[in-house]
């Protein structure tokens, strides 16, 4: 909208540009060069060139994150937004030194990089709790019945990459510890112990010994 605005602006200074110049012509007179009028077509046709590839992001972006969670295939779209990296990257380096090339750039980059996490949080072993605890993180709220990868943009989950790696590592690990306590009884036992909330301690590495708050029993995982 911006850049139509500005379009805009420059075409109607063009017109009065060129009636101008007829009028010159026309008495006789030398005619006006009108150099900064030049230059901003100049400037304006190189930050169109990098907005048009803004334009088409924003149009890619939006066709994906009106897709609900469920449905949200991150390496497709790594696929899709690399495409657009590559774009970026070829660009002749007169656009690269323009300062919408950099915004444009970041942003394409901050979603790249938000694509693991996105797989991260696609791992089976979320459960209610830990998208809980992911909007502790982020401060933001959703309904996960109608979450959609807008609602996960909106989290900008790089800027808390690591605080997602631990929810996504402490949820692996309780699903270790269930599938290590098979059978009825056991399915009883570890929902109590799931629901609880627990510390976990080091003892060596790649040993952890998990305690419900509260509790004297522990039970010995590895990572």
């Amino acid at each position: 909208e911006l850049m139509n605005d500005w379009n805009m602006d420059v075409h109607q200074k063009q017109k009065k540009r060129d009636t101008l110049n007829k009028a010159e012509q026309l008495f006789g007179l030398e005619i006006s060069a009108f150099t900064s009028l030049s230059e901003l077509e100049k400037d304006l046709g190189e930050q169109g060139f990098v907005f048009d590839v803004y334009g088409d992001w924003k149009e890619t972006l939006g066709g994906w994150s009106k897709q609900l969670w469920t449905d949200v295939q991150p390496e497709s779209m790594a696929r899709g937004t690399e495409q657009f990296i590559q774009r970026l990257k070829k660009m002749d380096s007169k656009y690269k030194e323009l300062e919408p090339y950099n915004g444009v750039n970041e942003t394409v980059r901050n979603f790249y990089d938000s694509l693991p996490l996105f797989k991260d949080l696609k791992h089976e072993a979320l459960r209610d709790r830990h998208w809980k605890m992911l909007m502790d993180v982020t401060g933001k709220t959703f309904d996960f019945g109608s979450f959609t990868l807008q609602n996960l943009v909106e989290m900008r989950l790089y800027e808390f990459k690591e605080e997602i790696l631990n929810i996504v590592g402490g949820a692996a690990r309780e699903l270790s510890i269930e599938k290590s306590m098979p059978g009825s009884r056991r399915r009883g036992e570890r929902g109590a112990w799931l629901s609880k909330s627990m510390t976990a301690t080091v003892w060596t590495a790649g040993l952890y010994c998990w305690t419900p708050v509260g509790s004297k029993r522990s039970l010995m995982t590895t990572s």
